[in-house]
């Protein structure tokens, strides 16, 4: 039976959580897909619309790497090759779950992104729309992807 305080352990919760949301930029394509060919007209949007929505997509991902480091715990570099220490006890356990919270947010935020471009789908039954804001929103998954390093830096800086 694997040990359930190991790193892989761990990992195995962020790559599950991470891995969903992905598949959910799957399911709103297929679900912008579906509304978009209903056989009704295309609803032009007004430009001020789309350029307000295409500004707040841009300022998410921009606010992005600032909400997490205010989320993110102390990280410690390592200081030698064989720098593993074992996760125990109540502060490397804090850490991990501040960690599990700034990824949760982080990628929340980039899961938003495509969002947008779904709700523009919806308003103009156009699916040009949704494939951007998708692209975008993958690149930054993808930029922040979950972290073996990070998390031993952070279960490392809760050492003295």
């Amino acid at each position: 039976m694997p040990d359930p305080s190991s790193y892989a352990q761990r990992m195995i919760t962020f790559r599950i959580l991470y891995a969903a949301l992905i598949g959910a930029l799957g399911i709103y394509g297929v679900v912008a897909w579906q509304n978009t060919h209903r056989g009704e007209p295309i609803r032009p949007l007004d430009p001020t619309f789309l350029y307000a929505i295409v500004g707040f997509a841009f300022f998410q991902m921009v606010t992005i790497p600032f909400l997490r480091r205010l989320r993110m715990p102390p990280l410690k570099a390592p200081t030698s090759l064989s720098d593993d220490p074992p996760i125990d006890g109540a502060a490397a356990e804090a850490a991990i779950a501040k960690l599990f919270t700034a990824n949760i947010v982080t990628w929340a935020m980039c899961e938003s992104i495509a969002i947008f471009g779904l709700v523009l789908c919806f308003i103009s039954l156009d699916f040009r729309y949704y494939p951007p804001f998708a692209g975008v929103a993958l690149l930054n998954f993808l930029f922040y992807r979950p972290s073996l390093d990070d998390l031993q830096a952070a279960v490392r800086a809760t050492r003295p």
